[in-house]
């Protein structure tokens, strides 16, 4: 079950137009992403909405007549999709021969998946192939109508709490489950570390073997980096297993040094008082 490829489901909430603003920046590559490659933004698709997040989310807002939003409300909420690697790439990195059929039938299965449980709610859903993992990212505005027929903004009948998030991870990994993609450990208290920190420390790494003339990480993956550091592990318990023995060696040595100047300071000494004892033996005249 463990070498299985599993499924990622994760949900950020975006808060205000700002952070909504910024999202559309990174998903549609208007600043520089440090681990996207440019030469292969080619393979980044719209498959919902348009290149223009903020006209998308202000559009279905006003389809909804939605003309007042409460302070500190969640206006959208990005839910990212993946997978292990494993899924598209064997152990030595290199792809199976049926990857591209694979990505093709997920991408679908997610679409379908996104229809079916949010229908117009999704305003935006762009994949990212410039990465090292393929992903989605969609853009949700979770609305829910009232009584008297108008709508108003909703995230929590959606995502609040842990019940209903588990759920949510629960029916995607069922969805994904014709393709080989297994849930992962339910229950998990697991965090994801952000992938700007995750970079932020590679290339801290990556400085610091240059510095040292060591090998660099192969891949910027977060699955060869642990592959990598594994291996880092083993060499550094080596290189210390070694130090130790020379410090050793050398505590040695010192003792060795230490007694033989102890010696040769004492024979000095009995040397010594041999010439001056017959010199002290003899009367001393004025």
């Amino acid at each position: 079950m463990s070498n299985l490829p599993r499924t990622v489901c994760r949900i950020q909430k975006i808060k205000t137009e700002q952070e909504l603003a910024q999202r559309g920046s990174h998903n549609f590559r208007l600043r520089p992403v440090i681990n996207a490659d440019p030469k292969r933004r080619k393979y980044n698709r719209v498959f919902i909405g348009s290149n223009d997040l903020k006209a998308d989310w202000q559009n279905y807002i006003d389809k909804k007549g939605i003309k007042k939003i409460r302070k500190n409300a969640v206006i959208a909420v990005e839910m990212i999709l993946s997978f292990s690697p494993c899924f598209l790439k064997k152990e030595d990195g290199s792809y199976f021969q049926d990857a591209k059929h694979r990505l093709q039938n997920w991408v679908k299965l997610n679409l379908s998946w996104l229809n079916k449980r949010y229908g117009d709610r999704v305003i935006n859903c762009v994949s990212h192939g410039d990465e090292e993992t393929y992903h989605l990212h969609c853009i949700l505005v979770l609305t829910d109508q009232k009584p008297d027929g108008s709508w108003k903004l909703n995230a929590r009948k959606f995502f609040g709490g842990r019940n209903t998030l588990s759920e949510l991870q629960t029916s995607y990994a069922e969805v994904m489950k014709p393709l080989g993609l297994v849930r992962g450990v339910k229950g998990s208290r697991a965090k994801h570390q952000s992938i700007k920190s995750y970079y932020t420390a590679l290339n801290k790494v990556e400085a610091l073997c240059e510095k040292l003339a060591i090998k660099k990480p192969a891949s910027r993956d977060p699955k060869d980096f642990g592959h990598w550091t594994v291996a880092m592990s083993k060499i550094a318990d080596a290189l210390s297993s070694e130090h130790s023995k020379k410090i050793k060696s050398l505590e040695t040595q010192l003792a060795q040094e230490k007694a033989l100047t102890q010696q040769l300071i004492q024979m000095q000494h009995t040397e010594l008082k041999r010439e001056l004892k017959p010199r002290l033996g003899k009367p001393c005249y004025r």
